[in-house]
Formats: C-alpha cells, structure tokens, sequence
C-alpha cells in the first residue's frame, strides 16, 4: 500500500492548522495520493466492497484535511465531495474504465484486445461455466455498467458490434459516462 505513505509523510501540512490554503492541500493530495490510489483503475475489476472500502479511506483522507473530524464538526460526504470540488474514487475508476472500453471499442478489429474481448463475450456464451461462486471478471464489470446506463447487454458477438459503432462518436461516447 504505497499510497499510505504518500499520505502520512506530508501529514504536518494535512491535519495541523497550517497556513497552506486548502485548495493548495487538495492539489498535493490528488498528486501524491489519489493519483496512487487510481494508478490503472482503468482495468480493475474490483467487487463494490472493496471499491466501497476505498471510497471510504478516500473521505477518511478529505475530512482530515479540511479538518472535519467526528464527533466535534461533522460532515455529509456530498459536503464533503462538494466543499472539496471532486467525486468518489468509485466513481472516478468506473469512468476511467468506460473511456478505455471506448478506446478498445474504437480500436482495429485485429489487434489481440479486440480479439480478446470478442473471444471473451463469445466464450462466455458458448462453453460451460465453472462451479462454485462466480468470480468479478472485467467483462462483468463492463455488463454492470453497460446494465446501468439501460444500454442493454453484452451477450452476443451481434451487440459487440453495435457497440463498436456507437464508440466511433468519442465525445458522445465519454458523455454518457458522465453522472
């Protein structure tokens, strides 16, 4: 967990009373530690506990450095996001996930990625599925997100390619992202 100590190093100019304006904290916060947190969160296919943990820490970190600690100032975290201008991480990751589904999306039919996400959307529908607790794959990942934007499913070789051609727009595509 390298990130833990990109955040307990600067820990003087966190949660001391410093002169140091808090948009000026924000900014080394995102530098040194979300920016670590987030390192390839572009193809994590996290459970939502573990992105519900991260979130967590993540305003864990922001109300120390704003300063509001329990049970003496109190905070809500839309607040919190609010008076610190940024999102959750969760939320940060999966639109980091959905642009680099775009760019695979957008690219040539024959490089390994493309072939890799055809063999996985064909695969998953042609060969039987193993025994036991289904295991959180990317492509499960990107069929929940496809399910919550009501964009339909991601079943079939057929809707791979509708897809692909709505990813051709890349500004309509990175909007529908946008929550």
């Amino acid at each position: 967990m390298c990130y833990i100590y990109s955040y307990v190093q600067p820990w003087k100019i966190w949660v001391e009373r410093s002169k140091i304006p808090l948009h000026k904290k924000l900014l080394l916060y995102n530098a040194t530690c979300v920016s670590i947190m987030l390192y390839n969160c572009n193809s994590w296919a996290a459970p939502k506990t573990t992105m519900q943990k991260l979130d967590a820490c993540h305003r864990k970190h922001l109300r120390r450095i704003t300063g509001h600690q329990w049970p003496n100032n109190q905070i809500s975290n839309k607040a919190l996001y609010k008076m610190c201008n940024t999102t959750s991480l969760s939320t940060i990751a999966a639109k980091y996930r959905w642009f680099m589904f775009g760019l695979i999306l957008r690219m040539s039919e024959d490089t390994p990625a493309q072939k890799a996400l055809e063999f996985a959307i064909i695969g998953s529908n042609k060969y039987k599925a193993r025994k036991g607790r289904h295991c959180t794959n990317l492509l499960s990942v990107l069929r929940t997100d496809l399910k919550d934007m009501r964009l339909g499913t991601l079943r079939s070789a057929k809707r791979l390619r509708e897809l692909r051609m709505l990813a051709r727009n890349k500004v309509q595509w990175n909007h529908m992202k946008k929550d």
